[in-house]
């Protein structure tokens, strides 16, 4: 986390996708309970039904464009993954838009202009297993809960390790 990881032009699924120039740093990574994400986004607890109400892992990316005029970054399948690479959970629409206010959330990916940087909070809840108990309930007091965000997968699959405190939970 922290350091600026060089796309190098990999990609999700097209070498049209044209990376080359952009970086992407993790800045934070964090496991919010419900009521501690919405207070940070400034909203009331009650703003969202009962059962939209999850535990969130807060992803703060940030992008980088050196010099590249024509790509960008697609962040549709920014995933986070367990530790064993054997489950993944993608962002919540929902709450992307509480944490980006005015970012279309169905867009697939993101453009920084040349020589500037960017940053984006991606937010993921953990869907529950069959008997009701998400994956953060499942981990709470672990320290840490590892996860990985996914950042490319061809020609190089390109990881960043996320090290959470599930103390909060």
């Amino acid at each position: 986390m922290e350091e600026w990881i060089p796309l190098d032009g990999d990609f999700f699924y097209t070498s049209n996708e044209d990376t080359d120039g952009y970086f992407v740093r993790v800045s934070d990574a964090e496991i919010l309970p419900y009521e501690a994400f919405m207070q940070k986004f400034g909203f009331s607890p009650d703003y969202l039904a009962a059962d939209s109400q999850k535990d969130v892992v807060l992803v703060r990316v940030d992008f980088k464009n050196v010099d590249n005029t024509s790509g960008g970054v697609f962040i549709r399948d920014y995933t986070i993954l367990n530790a064993s690479l054997s489950a993944y959970y993608a962002k919540s629409d929902l709450y992307m838009q509480l944490a980006n206010p005015g970012f279309d959330t169905s867009s697939e990916g993101i453009t920084v202009l040349p020589g500037t940087e960017a940053s984006l909070n991606l937010v993921y809840t953990t869907v529950a297993r069959a008997d009701g108990v998400t994956f953060l309930e499942e981990h709470a007091g672990q320290d840490p809960i590892v996860m990985y965000l996914n950042i490319s997968l061809y020609p190089t699959r390109k990881m960043v390790e996320l090290r959470l405190d599930a103390s909060k939970l």
